[in-house]
């Protein structure tokens, strides 16, 4: 594996590239939307519409773009830009501001607090709309059976961490499902009650389920240094939403999700920060660990300890993609778990959030951090796009 060529961008890229006919479409933290050459990081185009002070207020672009046909759709300051994919020239503006995702020839675009809506393509016309609010600002997972599961955001007093389902040709709610209280396995006493959230991340169908982490909050009025957090994965009936499926690590260790999972082959890929004993400080000094559960038998394949993850691993022909915040992009043998390779792209991986003061738990999640495709692989990173040959 060697590097084959850089691109550099004016600032951060945090949202996944996009791959369009031999062209990767990036879009940066700053406000510009490039069109690269796949093969050889030639620029083909560069639309620049600049926020000022984007470190202080967050970033400009830190959703992937979408694309239909020959255009590509992107978020901007003042709403929804369609540009030509082979030109960069701006099509047509929405006022519509939000997450592009398209689904057959629907575009869906979904605010935080503006509801979704859907428009018929090419004509941009109004199918139907919903005062949904509080989702993630990231698109929906879609079924093969045409589903539509969108990932709720989590603040404190506003919108807890949850899933909703619905069919995106209608948008008729399908299932909701929002946080939950359940007894705590640890203990038996009356108050002993752990609170359930799903992880503010993107839900990924495969292997007729739809996965996602899962917190569960310990809390024993007091009586121990907690409250703390246990992590499990959860595997979700696709029509109903109920849980078909749990792997929990051990309930009397702190732990939480690392970003969203993998499913491929049978398997369930996460990352987990281990902080040991629950203690009572604030202060968490975590180890992560990638895990390789088999499905089947919920048994753990294997597992590794990482220095950092950038985003959820990347699963592609036998192989686990890692990038670590540092920037360090390793291929481990999915099977075993072993390190084929290792290559360091030069710049750090950032999430959307370390360009905000104040970040909040949590509405944005960092695109893809890597990007398989043929004989390349395309990394994302603070100071551009790297591809490895």
């Amino acid at each position: 594996m060697k590097k084959a060529w850089t691109a550099r961008t004016a600032a951060p890229v945090v949202a996944s590239p996009l791959l369009v006919n031999g062209a990767l479409i990036v879009a940066d933290a700053g406000g510009s939307v490039y069109c690269f050459d796949a093969r050889t990081g030639d620029e083909r185009w560069r639309r620049a519409d600049p926020i000022e002070e984007w470190r202080e207020h967050g970033a400009a672009f830190c959703l992937t773009p979408a694309v239909w046909n020959d255009w590509v759709f992107v978020e901007a300051a003042r709403g929804l830009q369609v540009h030509d994919v082979r030109s960069g020239d701006l099509v047509r503006e929405l006022d519509d501001d939000g997450c592009p995702t398209v689904v057959g020839n629907l575009l869906l675009v979904h605010g935080l607090n503006a509801g979704i809506r859907a428009f018929r393509l090419p004509d941009l016309m109004l199918v139907w709309s919903k005062g949904w609010s509080g989702w993630m600002r990231v698109s929906p997972a879609i079924s093969e059976e045409g589903t539509a599961y969108a990932a709720l955001g989590f603040e404190e007093q506003h919108t807890h961490g949850g899933l909703l389902a619905f069919d995106p040709a209608t948008g008729e709610e399908m299932f909701h499902r929002d946080d939950a209280y359940e007894g705590c396995p640890l203990r038996q006493t009356e108050g002993a009650e752990d609170w359930l959230t799903f992880s503010p991340v993107h839900p990924v169908v495969g292997e007729g389920l739809v996965w996602l982490p899962r917190d569960r909050g310990h809390s024993d009025e007091g009586h121990d240094p907690g409250p703390w957090n246990a992590l499990e994965i959860v595997g979700l009936d696709p029509r109903t939403g109920e849980d078909r499926w749990c792997h929990r690590l051990d309930p009397t260790l702190e732990s939480y999700a690392a970003g969203a999972v993998a499913v491929a082959d049978g398997t369930v890929y996460f990352g987990a920060a281990l902080c040991g004993e629950p203690t009572p400080s604030m202060e968490l000094d975590a180890t992560l660990v990638l895990h390789a559960i088999d499905i089947a038998s919920n048994t753990t394949r294997w597992t590794r300890v990482l220095q950092g993850l950038a985003a959820a691993p990347e699963v592609d022909g036998g192989v686990v993609y890692t990038a670590t915040d540092l920037g360090e992009v390793s291929a481990l043998d999915a099977a075993t778990g072993d390190v084929l390779w290792a290559a360091e792209t030069g710049a750090k991986i950032s999430q959307p959030h370390a360009f905000v003061e104040e970040p909040s738990d949590s509405y944005d999640e960092g695109g893809a951090a890597v990007l398989k495709a043929d004989e390349m692989l395309y990394v994302r990173t603070d100071a551009g796009v790297v591809a490895l040959r």
